[in-house]
């Protein structure tokens, strides 16, 4: 199902931009992270998909945020992160956090998930301090 996903991702990128591009290279990333694939994830997301979704759909769209979140926690996740990575993951949660409260709310359940994932990444950098 992999090898279907990345060549279905490559055939929509070579068709151009538009937001069919980013959903299903969101998938393929998605993919990658259940299969702890972290650094491929990272790379196709924060290469490809991040300047793809801010051109396509905008920056405070739920698919760009939802991008911002899963490098957070491929940064998070990868093998071995540095203090930097997980520095870095903190920073995009918090600035996916603020665009969520603005666009969405408070309440609303993807700000909620993200602040959850922005309390782990604190309680991984004070494990690292």
């Amino acid at each position: 199902a992999l090898v279907l996903k990345r060549e279905v991702f490559a055939k929509r990128l070579r068709n151009g931009d538009n937001e069919d591009v980013v959903i299903v290279g969101y998938n393929l990333a998605d993919s990658l992270i259940k299969l702890k694939r972290y650094s491929e994830a990272r790379k196709i997301l924060q290469k490809q998909l991040l300047p793809l979704a801010n051109r396509v759909v905008g920056p405070d769209n739920d698919a760009t945020l939802r991008i911002m979140s899963h490098i957070s926690v491929c940064l998070r996740k990868d093998q071995a992160p540095t203090r930097a990575d997980v520095d870095e993951a903190a920073r995009i949660l918090q600035e996916c956090i603020q665009r969520r409260r603005r666009v969405f709310g408070p309440t609303h359940p993807t700000t909620r998930i993200d602040e959850k994932l922005l309390a782990k990444t604190h309680q991984l950098l004070a494990r690292m301090s």
